[in-house]
């Protein structure tokens, strides 16, 4: 970013997105295109998203991915009957045309819906029942291995679009209800990641690709129940697991062993996994930093269910992998090693306090260690409970960060009673 060429680069960029913005110019495919691209690495992607989303109506984007729907359903079913169809029978050219368009639409969904449901802003594109055809397009003439990624992104985020909106919608569920409908939509994750593993399998040649597709498919299904528990939990409204009834203590576990699943996958497979994190967009960088503090928070909210020491030195080795691939210089990146080095501080508290170490020399080790911070014991712990990133709150809307524990004192508060 500091180079002449990326500062020459950046503001004629900034010159043609102006010029698609405010000029009379007409709306075009590539226009679209370049503004999604641009998007994905701008912190006011959600604006050029809402800005693409108005093009695209204007070119009747969804108007062709409904025709590219209809042409590839009519092409399978009279294959099917043996009828003989082929490219010949069509406008060979007006088919590519057509599904290279209704790709765009399907592109900006999905762009769109992570915008909506992460970033806490309203939808531009409602995730209507016609989005859900898109796997019909599997067979299509001009679809590329690339596009199974694409279609099984537009499938998950009408599944988490549908969640959300009705958990917005509900003025108000049981505990016993909200926990059936988050174990619900947990059942139509699983069965829309085994659906993927089986077309991913059919239609993909064993390759490289093929594995880093299996492995996105596995991370994006942890990905959404970990979000869905976690917007269950906000529903609720109660931060401290001290007052949660039985119900919600199953969501929150449920988004802790989703959480730990998300970062062993992360750690599976480094260089096939990893490695591309050199050119994602920002949202996937936010999303492995907040899922690894999470997990951290709820291993230390909940210590009985967790190997906390292992935890910590996995965190520290999936950091070690992001510093090769230029981590050092994302906010994401930092706040990771941040988050890291928070945790371990309330993890040394936490041993301090229920006295895991028991030779003196052992403890006093530790202590000294929280010392050398200047923290205590209870203030390392505090100061990890109520660690939560502003980019997490602002710029991204990640919940169940607040979570924290405040044991109920029953002596002293009838204790408080008596004293009035």
């Amino acid at each position: 970013p500091a180079s002449q060429i990326y500062q020459l680069l950046d503001k004629e960029l900034q010159k043609r997105i102006c010029t698609i913005v405010v000029s009379s110019t007409k709306a075009s495919l590539e226009s679209i295109q370049a503004l999604l691209v641009t998007a994905c690495y701008s912190d006011k992607g959600w604006l050029l998203t809402s800005i693409a989303t108005r093009m695209a109506m204007q070119l009747n984007l969804p108007g062709k991915y409904d025709e590219a729907v209809r042409l590839t359903a009519s092409k399978d079913s009279l294959v099917s009957q043996n009828q003989g169809f082929t490219e010949a029978n069509t406008d060979p050219e007006g088919i590519r045309d057509c599904f290279r368009k209704a790709r765009t639409w399907l592109g900006l969904f999905v762009l769109e819906s992570i915008f909506s449901l992460d970033r806490g802003k309203a939808p531009s594109i409602e995730a209507q029942d016609g989005i859900r055809r898109c796997r019909v397009l599997v067979s299509h003439p001009s679809r590329t291995p690339l596009d199974l990624r694409l279609l099984s992104q537009v499938e998950l985020n009408y599944i988490r679009a549908g969640a959300h909106a009705e958990l917005s919608a509900t003025s108000h569920l049981g505990d016993a209800d909200l926990a059936a409908f988050v174990q619900g939509i947990k059942i139509d994750l699983s069965i829309w990641l085994e659906d993927w593993l089986q077309i991913v399998g059919r239609s993909a040649a064993e390759s490289e690709e093929q594995r880093i597709m299996i492995i996105n498919l596995r991370i994006q299904r942890d990905w959404a129940v970990i979000m869905i528990c976690c917007k269950a939990l906000q529903y609720t409204g109660i931060k401290n697991i001290a007052f949660m009834s039985k119900e919600q203590h199953e969501i929150m576990y449920m988004a802790k062993e989703s959480a730990q699943s998300h970062f062993e996958k992360l750690l599976v497979n480094p260089k096939l996994y990893l490695a591309p994190f050199r050119y994602t967009m920002d949202f996937v960088w936010a999303k492995c930093a907040f899922s690894v503090l999470l997990l951290l928070k709820l291993a230390i909210l909940l210590p009985e269910t967790s190997d906390l020491p292992k935890l910590l030195a996995d965190s520290k080795h999936l950091l070690e992998e992001l510093s090769n691939i230029h981590g050092p210089r994302n906010v994401y990146f930092r706040i990771l090693k941040l988050s890291i080095e928070k945790a371990e501080k309330a993890l040394n508290a936490y041993m301090v306090q229920v006295a895991t170490v028991t030779d003196d020399a052992g403890r006093n080790e530790l202590q000294n260690e929280l010392a050398s911070t200047f923290l205590g014991p209870q203030e390392a712990e505090f100061d990890f409970q109520t660690y939560a990133p502003k980019e997490f709150i602002f710029d991204w809307d990640f919940p169940s960060l607040t979570l924290c524990f405040v044991p109920i004192d029953i002596e002293a508060l009838f204790s408080d009673f008596t004293n009035i």
